[in-house]
This record gives structure tokens, sequence and C-alpha cells, in this order.
């Protein structure tokens, strides 16, 4: 029984290799539905995917499932943008990544996720073309925290 598929538009969050070192899991968000994990492959097949994701990246791709959407697997994908940039600079590597960690631990209301998607491509653009990363970072915990509610935590509890 073919399982149910799903074309669209996506931004990779995270990239993790999973248990089984040949496949890679990704957590990604579409404009229209939340953050989801998905594995590079297929378990019926042993061939790759036409891209190699990698973080930030922007794609196109179809996704499968057999189990009501517990379970994602890239089928296909293509990148439409890839923000190399991000990764010249140290400072913007790291806060970018711990901007996408919000995203990805905390869920997307349903009504605010096209906004919260067009927010992270603006995010990606400005951390790879900026000499301040911290100011982009900043900026967008702003933004995030007005229109989604979320209070980015630091590391001594709310303390300075």
């Amino acid at each position: 029984m073919p399982g149910q598929q799903l074309q669209t538009e996506a931004l990779v969050l995270t990239r993790k290799p999973s248990a089984d070192r040949f496949q890679t899991t990704h957590r990604l968000l579409g404009p229209a539905w939340a953050a989801c994990s998905a594995c590079a492959g297929s378990p019926r097949k042993t061939t790759s995917t036409s891209a190699i994701l990698d973080l930030f990246d922007e794609t196109d791709l179809y996704l499968e499932t057999s189990n009501e959407g517990r379970t994602w697997f890239i089928k296909e994908a293509r990148v439409l943008l890839r923000h190399e940039a991000i990764g010249r600079s140290y400072d913007a590597l790291r806060l970018a990544s711990a901007f996408v960690t919000i995203i990805a631990r905390n869920p997307v209301h349903e009504e605010s996720r096209a906004g919260v998607y067009r927010l992270l491509q603006q995010t990606f653009a400005a951390f790879g073309s900026t000499s301040r990363p911290d100011l982009v970072y900043l900026k967008a915990c702003t933004v995030l925290r007005a229109t989604q509610g979320y209070i980015p935590s630091n590391r001594n509890g709310g303390r300075d």
C-alpha cells in the first residue's frame, strides 16, 4: 500500500546522523506545516536523495510516510537556496544555530507558520551578510517573541 506523500518547500533546521549510519535525520519547517523530522532515504531503498541537505538550506522536497505522518522519509530533495555564507563566520554560525534551536524545540502556532518561515528566510539571509550577527540574533528573537511569545532563556536562569 503506497504511503501518504507531500510535496513542499521546507527549511532545514537541524541535521543529525540517525542510528542507521547510512541515513541522516533532518528537522524541517514548512511554510504551512509544523516542524517535523524526516530521514534522508527510504527504509525500502538504499539510494540517496538527489541533493545532500545542509543546515539552513531552503529546499523543495517530496516526502513520504506510511504511518500517518509519524515518520517521514525524504524521497527527493532539491536545494533552492544554500546559505553558505553563514558558515564563514563562527559567531554567525553559532547564533544562527541557537536561533533555529528555539524554533525546532517549540511548536509554531498554525496561523503564524508562514510568518515564522519568512522570518527564518530573512534571518538566514541577514546572518550571511552581516558583520554583526549578534544584532541579527537580537532582532530575530525580538520579532519571534513579539509574534509567538517565545522567551529565549539564558544560561544563568534569567539573572544578570
